[in-house]
């Protein structure tokens, strides 16, 4: 399967499979990446529009995409390096001060 990727350009997905797991609907990919387009959905007949929720592992790159159906967006952070919270890191080996820092 192919994703719309970044600037409309095809991002391989590779075999992709929706199932559900007690009433959660669950896309799965064999290609790691960053779920960037609805269309990843939508083409395994996952209709976003009628969903109360819809998580999604990426960064940043989601929101183009996503922000036409959701009402709200809500960041979670893990720990490492991705973590939307810069202030949780520790820097070793880094002459301060350095934006945003």
């Amino acid at each position: 399967m192919v994703m719309t990727g970044l600037s409309g350009a095809p991002a391989p997905m590779g075999d992709c499979a929706l199932v559900e797991a007690q009433g959660i609907e669950i896309a799965l990919t064999s290609v790691r990446n960053q779920a960037i387009n609805m269309d990843l959905f939508t083409q395994l007949g996952c209709n976003l529009a009628a969903k109360r929720i819809v998580v999604v592992k990426s960064a940043q790159h989601f929101h183009a995409s996503f922000s036409k159906v959701a009402r709200h967006i809500i960041y979670v952070g893990g720990k490492g390096v991705a973590t939307p919270d810069w202030k949780t890191l520790t820097y070793r080996n880094i002459r301060l001060p350095k934006w945003p820092l």
